[in-house]
């Protein structure tokens, strides 16, 4: 019987959540973070995406034979690693030196991160996380 190989990212942000795997529109399997799973399906045309929360990662279409593995890599979005990082340095910084210098302007950065943040919370939702075919 074909396989379903998931291997998740070990990052900062989602890391106590688990990541659902949806198979042919079926909820097939949890992963954690910096986990792997192995799925076993029946030959043939299949769809997979992850799912967390309301959020989740866009659809793909695999064809897997009576032995296939397939492997698939998940992670957060693109920039995910970077974000929480960014935001725990930028806010501290952009906040005293908009009280020392009496200037919003300095607060931009927040901003664009929180935008970021709620374009992959509501209309980039099904961007928030990535799941890749490896070969």
């Amino acid at each position: 019987m074909p396989e379903v190989i998931i291997k998740r990212s070990s990052e900062y942000i989602n890391s106590l959540r688990s990541c659902h795997i949806v198979i042919d529109g079926e909820k097939a399997g949890e992963v954690k973070n910096g986990k792997t799973i192995q799925i076993t399906i029946p030959p043939g045309r299949h769809t997979i995406k992850s799912t967390i929360d309301w959020c989740g990662s866009r659809e793909l279409t695999f064809e897997a034979g009576p032995e296939d593995r397939k492997q698939f890599h998940l992670s957060g979005f693109r920039y995910s690693k970077w974000f929480m990082v960014a935001g725990l340095l930028l806010a501290p910084v952009g906040i005293a030196a908009m009280y020392l210098f009496d200037n919003y302007l300095l607060m931009l950065p927040q901003l664009f991160l929180g935008a970021v943040l709620v374009y992959y919370l509501s209309v980039g939702r099904s961007k928030y996380l990535t799941l890749k075919h490896e070969e």
